[in-house]
């Protein structure tokens, strides 16, 4: 029995305006998965140019944890502070937690 080839894809090239959009979606907190099905690019390209361009550098600055924190103090929700930074709930919960554990 016979194989057949598997169909060869061309490869897709993607907008530098397509790549810029999911960078920002990435520093605002949306996992690549979420990044992938609203861009429309696959997960291995988002991973390589995340790798390549250092986006986890970007995304952790200690601006945006303070002001995360601040703002939980002064007794915003998680959801209101998402809203208002533009950050998912989880990445304001894992900033809050480091935050509290170098306290301790």
């Amino acid at each position: 029995m016979k194989r057949k080839k598997a169909a060869t894809q061309a490869r897709v090239k993607h907008s530098a305006e397509t790549k810029e959009k999911a960078r920002k979606m990435y520093l605002r907190g949306l996992y690549l998965t979420e990044i992938s099905v609203l861009c429309g690019v696959p997960l291995r390209t988002l991973e390589k140019w995340q790798t390549l361009e250092k986006w986890t550098l970007l995304k952790d600055t200690p601006e945006i944890k303070r002001r995360v924190y601040e703002l939980k103090k002064g007794g915003r929700t998680y959801n209101e502070i998402s809203d208002l930074l533009k950050i998912s709930r989880v990445t304001i919960y894992r900033y809050i937690k480091a935050i509290e554990d170098e306290k301790e």
